[in-house]
């Protein structure tokens, strides 16, 4: 009988000293954690689009007539005025006497009026001012907050829609431009919804919302909530708002404004740590 050869083992090392790699596994956000990415960045889009509607749709055609209704005349002080005019037409050595003095006085009315119409219409443009960056930041943290959902096809569905509404707002805006042929002010809230929607979509390319961003958006929130309250008093002091047409007295509606204002604003700065960088 034969024998079978025993058989052999070789073990083969290799020569190279590196070691291999293990495999990197990149982990995305949980479910829970892109639920909550997704609600607060839905939210966040509502309410910007909530805020440019009553801010340039609403509240701007009203201010305007504010403006122009209340805004006072620099330099028409009819008593004044009219004193001026009797003193020209009739003088005599006692009106004579106390010309300069009138003129004088006249001048100091004009200056008073000039302060008065100049804090007026700045109160309100320093407010829509205020009010439109609040809207382009929470924009910009509603769509880096879709974005990092890690739902790919909202955020394409999202991107879509977005260049869609850009195009129709940019199509609004030469035709307001092709009919009046200068500048309107449907011209300036069309341009204000074309930024906004540029700001949700940059916020959906570069994936930005994050804790920084949640707090910047909260904090011109609270900020033009303030102002709000501000420019209420301010309509009520130059009587472009009677008080007798306020639900309640004055500081209560002031505080009833900037809390229904800055609301969504206190919730997103608890939210803020929550949302990752």
């Amino acid at each position: 009988m034969q024998t079978e050869s025993p058989v052999e083992v070789k073990v083969v090392y290799s020569a190279s000293k590196r070691r291999r790699r293990p495999p990197v596994v990149h982990i995305g956000p949980s479910s829970a954690g892109s639920t909550k990415l997704m609600v607060v960045g839905l939210i966040s889009a509502a309410m910007a689009v909530g805020m440019y509607y009553a801010t340039w749709w609403k509240a701007d055609p009203e201010l305007r007539a504010m403006v122009f209704l209340h805004t006072p005349l620099v330099g028409l002080d009819f008593d004044g005025v009219s004193t001026l005019m009797s003193k020209a037409i009739a003088p005599d050595d006692g009106v004579a006497s106390e010309g300069p003095a009138s003129v004088g006085a006249a001048e100091d009315v004009a200056a008073a009026q000039l302060v008065k119409a100049a804090q007026f219409v700045i109160t309100i443009l320093g407010w829509e001012a205020i009010s439109t960056l609040s809207i382009l930041v929470l924009a910009l943290l509603s769509g880096g907050l879709i974005a990092r959902a890690d739902a790919g096809r909202l955020r394409r569905a999202a991107v879509i829609m977005g260049l869609i509404a850009l195009g129709l707002v940019v199509i609004a805006g030469l035709w307001l431009w092709s009919r009046y042929e200068r500048f309107e002010p449907k011209q300036l809230r069309t341009d204000v919804a074309a930024l906004v929607v540029c700001f949700g979509l940059l916020g959906l390319m570069l994936r930005r919302g994050g804790c920084k961003l949640g707090r910047l958006a909260a904090f011109l929130l609270i900020l033009s909530a303030a102002g709000s309250a501000y420019t209420l008093n301010v309509l009520v002091e130059f009587g472009a708002v009677k008080l007798e047409d306020l639900p309640w007295a004055l500081l209560p509606c002031m505080a009833a404004v900037f809390v229904a204002h800055s609301l969504w604003a206190w919730l997103l700065l608890m939210l803020a740590p929550r949302l990752g960088r």
